[in-house]
């Protein structure tokens, strides 16, 4: 019963988001057949608006199919879900609370165990890019995809903030929104060590640089001012 409840809630939130994306967006995704059909994986994305884990959350629900009973987890900032709208399609796609600028550390242990066997989107730089640019990522996800295992995918939106710009509360419509998610990074060599401050810091420098590459290859698809 609980998993035709969760296939439920997923088609439902998905419908509405076809209707929204397609209807006030110009929506493109891409890479979605690097994200792994089993298994865990964190995928890791650049943050740019509060539509992010909504979008991002939507792509990866199409990469899989809708009624999949592969399980993604969309953990978001707490103010998102008084958001309307906003707020009520990712709790349909397993958003959960988490506590901006403080060490939650309850949230990341359990971003940490659902990753082990699930599909969890995270945003390690821990906050909205104030200018577009790609912010340094926080150690704190580099400790979670140690402990995790799980395989991790980067990925990169582009054009959200284009739509709902930080300190807007309303969005701008017909806007070409874009994300791309790349090759599953190998942290396998990680495995059985011991993590540190320095392994932690190493394994998110080489996601963010990952990142970063996706921003680069796929810069044609930026459009906000020059």
């Amino acid at each position: 019963m609980k998993d035709f409840l969760l296939i439920g809630a997923r088609l439902v939130s998905m419908v509405m988001m076809d209707v929204f994306w397609h209807l006030f967006f110009k929506p493109k995704g891409y890479g979605l057949e690097n994200i792994p059909k089993k298994g865990g994986v964190l995928v890791t994305c650049n943050h740019l608006s509060n539509l992010d884990p909504m979008y991002v959350g939507y792509n990866v629900c199409n990469s899989f199919g809708r009624f999949s009973m592969r399980q993604i987890w969309n953990p978001a900032k707490e103010e998102l879900f008084n958001i309307p709208v906003i707020g009520f399609c990712i709790t349909l796609l397993r958003a959960f609370p988490v506590k901006r600028g403080k060490a939650d550390v309850k949230s990341m242990e359990k971003i940490t165990e659902l990753a082990r066997k699930n599909i969890v989107t995270v945003y390690p730089e821990g906050t909205r890019s104030p200018d577009g640019k790609l912010q340094k990522g926080k150690s704190a996800v580099g400790k979670i995809i140690h402990d995790s295992g799980a395989t991790v995918v980067p990925a990169a939106v582009f054009n959200t903030q284009l739509c709902l710009p930080k300190g807007s509360t309303r969005p701008k419509f017909f806007v070409p929104i874009s994300v791309v998610f790349g090759k599953p990074l190998d942290f396998s060599r990680y495995k059985g060590v011991e993590n540190t401050k320095e392994i932690s810091k190493a394994i998110i420098d080489e996601v963010m640089a990952a990142i970063a590459n996706l921003q680069k290859e796929y810069a044609y698809l930026d459009a906000s001012p020059k």
